[in-house]
């Protein structure tokens, strides 16, 4: 796992968490991570709410990437991105 701190344009730091991803997936979250983070959420954005753990809420990264993120820390993280395999054994368990 590797962990990558963003900042934002107001000097807030968050944490990214992410499983063997290429740079292309790390890129995209941390723009969604910023998004996030000011509000700005368009309708095809809306979360998941995981069915067995309803504490946690799962943002599409692409078609194999997720972005996991604890309901009650939504905006200041830490976040998880992880692929769709590694999602489906962590939300069996």
């Amino acid at each position: 796992m590797k962990i990558q701190n963003i900042t934002n344009k107001q000097g807030v730091t968050m944490t990214l968490i992410i499983t063997k991803a290429p740079s292309c997936i790390v890129n995209k979250a941390q723009r969604l991570i910023l998004r996030l983070r000011e509000h700005d959420i368009v309708g095809g954005m809306r979360p998941k709410v995981i069915q067995r753990d309803r504490r946690w809420l799962s943002y599409r990264i692409n078609r194999n990437y997720r972005l996991l993120v604890r309901r009650s820390c939504c905006h200041c993280g830490p976040y998880y991105c992880v692929s769709h395999a590694e999602f489906d054994h962590w939300a069996k368990h």
